[in-house]
């Protein structure tokens, strides 16, 4: 997304960007990200150099709109990896005869290669997600390949095509390349089962064509937050084990993926790796279990350390500086002084920021308005403008040090007819007639009526007597007054001078 290149004197710098959403988890931070583009930039269509792709064993619900604008994904943003009944009948069918014959070339080989044999029995359809189990995440990859891939070619065309002009017109520079954020939970069935193969798929669709490619892993390792039971506490394990297993140098990733020479890739599945916990390694909760928004809040974090590239050129060069560290450090000490060995090619991240959270803020501040207007009517109608307010408000605008002077200005101003009477006996009238209402209010209901009309009736005379520069802004009682101050002015100096 964004970059700082020094050398033009922090420049922003736009590179095209593909997000992808593994699971329920993936699907959260994707949410965020648009919830995001939407308060910087406006709309989704300001920033074309970003797509998304969202890719579930589970359908998931409708996305509310925000700040009025939809932000659900279109059909090719959002890939649902099914496997119908039937699919999976046939892969069983497959499975026995493969037991029978293993030299007869079966289509479902490149799966059977891996899959458990002993989750075929109670293997059944998915449609609903993968039921926490990653081979069951893995298979519906291998069942959806082909879409998978589609949709990756789609989203690299749409920001590789994009018109730019507008983001150039706001000064800013679309540079060359692709970054891949990739986001999900290692705790469940269908980020744990396929994040691996996602990072080589995306190795494999663009590293060789597209330059300056880089591919970013997010993934959250708390299992206390999908529920804490060995089943999810083994998928995170048996996830980062494979993961560093593969991260090792000296390492084969080998797969077959369907219609696809055989992949062999010796490369770690990604360029950076971010392991997203609630918790320190001492155990100390940053973000609680028992926080009933405690995934919503470490999804948050993820969607903003991605946007960071987005709003700031000077965080964005920090993040790229902390992931050149790293690599330097991988160069020179490739693995760490443990008694058994570990590659130092893992990272994390937190928020430390200052957000500005403008629908609470909207929301505290009209709070605060309603309490101030229904203090206004508690204490009275002390602020409304009395007459001698308006004889100093005027007055000082002619610098009149004397009391006879003010006093002659007093009363003409008072009989200046406004819409059938003066604006003291108006005023008098308006007031009369709020304090009848009150009079008359005797059930509760009737009383918290008042509660909303008042206000109302409040804002009602703001516009009557509101003091301004300008007509259009002024409040209309006080129009007449204005017009005709300037005759009465030179007339009461006239006077003055005859005496």
């Amino acid at each position: 997304m964004f970059t700082t290149d020094a050398a033009e004197n922090n420049h922003l710098t736009v590179m095209p960007v593909i997000c992808v959403g593994l699971g329920g988890t993936g699907r959260d931070v994707l949410v965020r990200i648009r919830q995001n583009i939407i308060e910087e930039f406006g709309s989704l269509a300001e920033l074309p150099i970003i797509s998304f792709v969202q890719i579930d064993t589970d359908r998931g619900g409708p996305i509310p709109s925000y700040r009025g604008q939809s932000i659900e994904f279109t059909p090719a943003e959002e890939v649902h990896i099914r496997v119908s009944l039937n699919e999976v009948n046939e892969f069983k069918q497959n499975y026995e005869r493969r037991k029978k014959n293993t030299y007869v070339q079966n289509p479902d080989d490149h799966i059977l290669e891996w899959f458990p044999d002993q989750l075929i029995r109670n293997l059944s359809a998915i449609e609903q997600g993968a039921g926490a189990v990653r081979a069951v995440g893995r298979f519906a990859l291998f069942k959806n390949y082909n879409q998978v891939v589609t949709a990756l070619n789609l989203a690299h065309g749409r920001v590789a095509g994009a018109n730019t002009s507008a983001l150039i017109a706001r000064g800013i520079e679309v540079m060359p390349g692709l970054r891949v954020f990739v986001a999900g939970s290692l705790c469940g069935g269908t980020g744990s089962g396929m994040f691996l193969d996602i990072g080589y798929i995306l190795r494999r669709l663009f590293a060789a064509t597209v330059p300056n490619f880089e591919t970013y892993g997010y993934f959250v390792v708390s299992p206390d937050l999908y529920g804490g039971n060995d089943v999810v506490k083994a998928n995170c394990y048996a996830a980062l084990k494979e993961l560093d297993y593969y991260t090792r140098k000296g390492t084969i990733f080998d797969a077959q993926y369907p219609g696809e020479r055989r992949l062999e890739e010796s490369r770690s599945p990604y360029d950076y790796t971010y392991l997203m916990s609630n918790a320190t390694p001492g155990g100390t909760f940053i973000i609680p279990p028992t926080d009933a928004n405690a995934k919503g809040k470490i999804t948050n974090t993820i969607a903003q350390k991605i946007c960071l590239f987005l709003s700031s050129s000077a965080t964005a060069a920090a993040a790229i500086s902390a992931r050149d560290n790293l690599r330097a450090i991988d160069a020179t000490e490739e693995y760490d002084r443990h008694p058994r060995p570990n590659r130092q090619r893992y990272m994390t991240t937190g928020l430390a920021s200052i957000y500005f959270p403008q629908d609470k803020i909207n929301l505290l501040a009209g709070n605060q308005i309603k309490i101030q207007v229904l203090q206004f009517w508690k204490n009275g109608l002390g602020q409304a403008p009395s007459n001698s307010q308006m004889q100093q408000f005027y007055t000082s605008q002619f610098d009149w040090g004397t009391d006879d002077l003010g006093q002659l200005l007093k009363q003409r101003l008072e009989k200046v007819p406004v819409q059938g009477g003066t604006v003291s006996s108006n005023l008098e009238g308006w007031r009369n007639s709020q304090y009848s209402q009150i009079g008359a209010a005797q059930s509760r209901g009737q009383q918290d009526m008042l509660k909303t009309q008042f206000p109302q009736n409040a804002m009602a005379l703001l516009n009557y007597v509101r003091p301004a520069d300008n007509s259009k802004e002024r409040g209309v009682w006080l129009t007449p007054i204005v017009e005709q101050t300037s005759d009465v002015t030179n007339d009461i100096k006239a006077r003055s001078v005859e005496r």
